[in-house]
């Protein structure tokens, strides 16, 4: 199969500065950076964590989890957002205090993609969780990188007890619909201007 390489089309207006490389002027340019400011990443630059739908529940769970010392599982994905974001949420959750938590990620070939029922049933079979005896099934799942489409899944673990918090960058309309009634949900996509990391977010907001 033959592929087409497609230029992407630049804006009529770059205002970068001159001592940049014009390679890398293009490359910023063609992916709408057309100006200086926009590559300043200072804090004063972020937007406010009070516009991420959602944002304040799942904190307020979080909360809950900790003060109860909650058995906290994190279930990722393991490609470079997946594994970043499930580094990111236990370490900030040790640092909070949590001292039961640990994290599954599925075998894409064998479980699927995503909090599927076999990733919640091995969440109950096996201990997945630093100082917990196998057998104590997860008090609060949290998925990082997935979960917008793991209707299933959440039912199943909402059958066993366990609540489910939901951070996914990705977009399902209708599935989105039905994790809002059935569990926490945080989505960038969900009327936040940028698709950012939401563990990024959560945990350091």
């Amino acid at each position: 199969m033959n592929k087409i390489i497609q230029r992407r089309p630049l804006p009529e207006n770059i205002n970068l500065p001159d001592h940049f490389h014009p390679v890398i002027k293009r490359v910023l340019a063609a992916r709408h950076v057309a100006v200086a400011a926009e590559l300043d990443y200072g804090l004063h630059n972020l937007l406010p964590y009070t516009s991420l739908l959602g944002i304040q529940t799942a904190v307020d769970l979080l909360w809950e989890a900790l003060t109860h010392q909650a058995r906290i599982l994190i279930i990722a994905d393991y490609d470079a957002d997946g594994a970043t974001s499930c580094v990111v949420a236990i370490k900030a959750l040790r640092q909070m205090g949590a001292q039961q938590v640990g994290f599954l990620v599925p075998h894409r070939e064998k479980h699927g993609y995503g909090l599927t029922p076999e990733i919640v049933e091995l969440a109950i079979t096996d201990s997945w969780l630093v100082n917990t005896t196998p057998g104590n099934a997860p008090d609060l799942l949290i998925t990082v990188d997935n979960g917008i489409s793991s209707l299933s899944g959440v039912a199943l673990a909402k059958q066993y007890g366990m609540r489910v918090l939901v951070t996914d960058h990705h977009w399902h309309r209708l599935n989105y619909l039905k994790l809002m009634l059935s569990s926490i949900l945080i989505s960038p996509v969900i009327l936040f201007p940028v698709k950012v990391f939401v563990v990024l977010v959560l945990f350091f907001m």
